[in-house]
């Protein structure tokens, strides 16, 4: 996610920073949360209401490679197979109707394991959509230079697509935001029943145990109907 297309234009990281705030201000009526991935999900800030805690963990609570992969040593350290975990893990809350993964990776990935996510996702009631950042153009300028040692893998693209068919979503490129909030909005329809509550100031989890992410930045989306 340190890739750009020259030295000091912004970075695969930062445009996708961006464009989770400008998702996020399309659906002020939800609650949303954060989470980054490596070889595994971190969730940074459970789903909330307030604004001004998604913006402070998307500023100042996440960044390239905090924590490190375990498998720091690979070329491809991330894994977009983490997800498979995602409605285990009791991210959204019991008697959540409506829930939405947004993606926002470069996809660089290590090999997905197709049967295992379809599997996972099958009746998990977790609608995904994925905006893939970057393309093969992008290099990783140190001190104005490309680093040799990056090389953007030819099937990124490839793998978003496998993840949005095994998870039943959709993937679109950064230049299709307005398309991918269609869709976003398509996944969650109707306003449905609404929940009276207080909502108090969360403390974003970064600030206790871990930064980001080193590949795709995730935030997750959901309503919760009560009548």
């Amino acid at each position: 996610m340190r890739a750009s297309a020259a030295p000091g234009t912004e970075t695969r990281f930062e445009r996708a920073r961006l464009l989770g705030k400008r998702m996020r201000s399309e659906f002020p009526e939800l609650r949303v949360g954060v989470a980054s991935l490596t070889d595994r999900l971190l969730p940074h800030l459970f789903p909330t209401a307030n604004d001004h805690s998604f913006r402070d963990t998307l500023d100042r609570s996440i960044g390239v490679e905090r924590p490190a992969s375990i498998q720091r040593g690979n070329a491809l350290a991330s894994s977009l197979d983490a997800f498979d975990g995602l409605r285990r893990s009791q991210y959204f809350a019991p008697g959540t109707r409506q829930m939405l993964l947004v993606v926002i990776p470069d996809a660089e990935s290590r090999p997905l394991n197709v049967a295992r996510l379809r599997r996972s996702f099958r009746s998990s009631g977790v609608a995904t959509v994925l905006v893939r950042i970057g393309s093969g153009g992008e290099r990783v300028f140190v001190n104005g230079v490309a680093d040799p040692r990056y090389r953007p893998p030819p099937r990124a693209a490839a793998a978003a697509e496998a993840f949005a068919e095994a998870t039943g979503g959709q993937a679109f490129s950064e230049g299709e935001l307005d398309e991918a909030i269609a869709a976003a909005r398509r996944a969650i329809p109707g306003e449905g029943p609404r929940t009276a509550t207080t909502e108090v100031e969360p403390r974003p989890l970064a600030a206790f145990a871990f930064g980001a992410a080193f590949l795709p930045l995730a935030f997750l989306l959901w309503r919760r109907n009560v009548r």
